[in-house]
């Protein structure tokens, strides 16, 4: 799994809910863009932590995070940790 592939994963959460406006994509897309800008596409970054990543970003952009992009940085690691839990899960069961 990379950045790209987690992205993917939110896309398919937000749909789910479907969403009346397409802030929570657009800002899902700029957080995106801006770790694989600093850290490449992998998912080592993540293990930097939420609060890191958030304060990194907020520095980047020189404005305290709204709630898009707040969301977006939770439901990415939202959607790791589910992730993980479920390979995990399958793993053990083989």
């Amino acid at each position: 799994m990379d950045l790209k592939s987690l992205e993917k994963l939110v896309i398919r959460e937000y749909d789910s809910r479907s969403l009346k406006s397409r802030v929570r994509y657009n800002e899902l897309s700029k957080v995106v863009h801006f770790l694989i800008g600093k850290y490449g596409n992998g998912l080592d970054c993540m293990s930097k932590g939420k609060d890191t990543l958030k304060h990194e970003y907020e520095l980047a952009t020189g404005k305290k995070l709204n709630d898009a992009a707040s969301s977006a940085f939770n439901e990415l690691f939202n959607q790791l940790h589910t992730h993980v839990d479920e390979s995990m899960h399958v793993s053990s069961s083989l």
